[in-house]
């Protein structure tokens, strides 16, 4: 072979390999922000949704707020931009060329028209995937909607029912596929996220709740269980490369441990005590199921992003001891790099007693919201209802400090008001305090919340978060949909008042 051909031949072999490593290039255009800069959250051991800040994870934008990156993928999976406490979320591979319109004024008007466009490989079911996943407690409405309205609940009915549930839920991404605007690829892992996504709402809550066990025989919501886990696979690699599923894989091995205990799905499983060098160090009731999975590499990315996750979102559910004891069992993980230790130790004692001049525990809660608002009568009051695991509601803390002057002058009453399970009490607190949430605070009984699905929602089944009433001086709900925060118009409307 010639000197010639051989440099010929080298060459394009380096041309080929400059190719195969440039990655997916994303580019775009943001309006009505005001951050400077783009965080980019992509997988992390293999796992995607793991909010950690890596290489070439923040990008800054220009003068004209445009933005533009590379990012090599090992395998197609989803991605996350975040600006202004809003995530787009983004399927991507090696051969993605995406430009992304992010509209941000357009989010914090009512019905959030227009506030995305997608251009590129992938666009329309980017597109869909985030109109579906804009306000998250909507994926939820149709298994409430389902559970609250179902008559018959012998397994076979359910079964069937649950079935067309899913495929109703998956029809317009079918569609896509059909007319060739997604990929098989897409298709199959969307698929399988949402069908996981529906799976653990259908054990996490409905089978939970006090009203479906009365319904519902011990062994057959144990087989109706079983019966999904068979559907659906729990340990699919495809679950841990979409956005929302490592819930249902996580929820699979706290069923069994829960199992192991001979507790009902309901129940929860308690701290305990293992011996570490001769010290005492406490497995919280959070990872101890963790314990269950018996592949080592799984265990530890598993753990690992439920530690990361929960310190980026539950500050007060992370402390250092659960760090030092995920270390132990694994001293070379990568994760421990971005797990930063804290006073979270201090914080879980003292936020029971946590309460200052501005921010108020309400103990006895009553069972009707006429009760509770007969406390504030003589003043108006807004009602924030959130929960700690609601994201949305969390996004809209951000602008509560902007009204906090308006309700102040005008003698306002915040009242927040939680949905939150019992088991969750420690992370309402830790969010409380986190965001600084100057008001009164209760957490809802089961009864206060039928009593708010009547008052509020009209005796829907369905509790959508996060939700704004106005009260007038008399206890009369005068506008039980009120602005959010971040909308303009609430601060008009309060100074109306």
């Amino acid at each position: 072979m010639s000197i010639k051909l051989l440099v010929f031949a080298w060459a394009f072999f380096v041309l080929l390999c400059t190719m195969s490593v440039q990655g997916a290039t994303i580019s775009g255009h943001i309006t009505g922000n005001v951050e400077k800069q783009l965080k980019v959250f992509y997988p992390f051991n293999y796992f995607t949704t793991v909010r950690i800040i890596q290489e070439k994870s923040l990008v800054n934008l220009d003068s004209k707020n445009k933005f533009a990156f590379q990012i090599n993928i090992a395998k197609p999976t989803f991605i996350t931009l975040y600006i202004d406490y809003n995530p787009i979320d983004l399927f991507v591979d090696n051969n993605s060329d995406l430009f992304v319109e992010i509209h941000l004024d357009s989010i914090k008007k009512d019905g959030h028209n227009n506030w995305l466009n997608i251009t590129g490989k992938y666009s329309r079911g980017n597109l869909y995937f985030n109109e579906y996943n804009f306000y998250p407690s909507t994926k939820y409405s149709g298994v409430t909607d389902f559970f609250s309205s179902v008559k018959n609940y012998k397994l076979s009915y359910l079964k069937s029912s649950i079935d067309s549930l899913v495929n109703n839920e998956l029809r317009p991404f079918d569609s896509l596929f059909s007319e060739k605007q997604i990929d098989s690829t897409f298709w199959k892992i969307i698929s399988k996220n949402i069908q996981a996504l529906l799976y653990f709402e259908i054990i996490r809550h409905p089978l939970t709740s006090f009203d479906e066990r009365k319904k519902m025989p011990v062994s057959e919501i144990t087989n109706l269980v079983d019966w999904l886990f068979t559907k659906c696979n729990p340990l699919d690699p495809d679950l841990f490369r979409g956005l929302i599923s490592t819930l249902y894989t996580d929820h699979f091995f706290l069923v069994k441990a829960l199992r192991k205990e001979n507790k009902g799905l309901y129940q929860q499983i308690k701290d305990s005590t293992i011996k570490i060098r001769g010290d005492d160090y406490v497995i919280s009731s959070f990872y101890k199921h963790f314990f269950e999975v018996k592949d080592k590499n799984l265990m530890e990315n598993l753990w690992g992003k439920t530690l990361s996750s929960y310190q980026n979102m539950f500050k007060g559910l992370v402390t250092n001891n659960d760090i030092q004891v995920f270390k132990f069992y694994f001293p070379a993980s990568k994760w421990l790099s971005y797990l930063k230790t804290s006073q979270g130790d201090t914080l879980r004692t003292n936020l029971n007693s946590y309460n200052t001049l501005d921010i108020h525990y309400i103990a006895k809660t009553g069972n009707n919201l006429q009760e509770v608002l007969q406390t504030f009568k003589g003043k108006y009051v807004l009602i924030d209802l959130w929960a700690s695991w609601c994201i949305p509601c969390r996004q809209e803390f951000s602008y509560s400090r902007s009204i906090d002057s308006i309700t102040k002058q005008k003698n306002i009453i915040r009242l927040y008001i939680s949905i939150d399970d019992a088991s969750l009490k420690q992370s309402w607190k830790s969010a409380i305090k986190e965001y600084n949430l100057k008001g009164y605070h209760l957490l809802a009984t089961r009864q206060l919340i039928k009593s708010i699905k009547s008052a509020i929602y009209h005796g829907e089944g369905t509790i959508t978060i996060p939700r704004y009433v106005l009260v007038d001086k008399k206890g009369n709900i005068v506008n039980a949909d009120a602005p959010r925060p971040s909308d303009l118009k609430l601060k008009e409307l309060l100074k109306s008042l």
